[in-house]
């Protein structure tokens, strides 16, 4: 028996608009955003993959020790259009968000971000942890 290439959804343009009208978070593309995170002496490097993103697509914030990356696109506008039938329609919405705890001793000016080739790379600094206490055990 062969298989055929079948879409990743339903080959059924209405019952795609029941999801795409009813269920508008299943028509988005989840893009996993895999990432890297590695230091290097004194700095502390996240990489994480978005490809197909713009720089505007592309927040990043630090909350709390707690740095977030997320990112937002649609590929085309989608319009009501009444005289189009859709036998296919996969040119969707891409999002994703990834959220990972920082050490406490970054650097929270030190930040330097950029995105290429569909990855983006953010370098922290982190400091000197001189106010690190080290506590003795009594002894009996």
């Amino acid at each position: 028996m062969k298989y055929r290439n079948l879409p990743t959804r339903f080959s059924s343009p209405l019952f795609n608009s029941i999801f795409d009208d009813f269920i508008p978070e299943l028509s988005k593309t989840r893009v996993n955003g895999d990432l890297n995170m590695y230091q290097e002496g004194d700095d502390l490097f996240v990489k994480i993959e978005a490809p197909g993103f713009n720089q505007d697509d592309i927040q990043i914030s630090l909350d709390n020790g707690i740095l977030t990356i997320e990112g937002n696109t649609s590929k085309e506008v989608h319009e009501e259009d009444k005289s189009k039938k859709y036998y296919f329609r996969e040119i969707k919405k891409e999002s994703f968000q990834r959220s990972i705890q920082l050490p406490n001793n970054i650097d929270q000016e030190s930040f330097d971000a950029d995105y290429k080739d569909g990855i983006i790379s953010i370098k922290m600094t982190l400091k000197n942890d001189s106010n690190k206490k080290i506590i003795s055990l009594k002894k009996d």
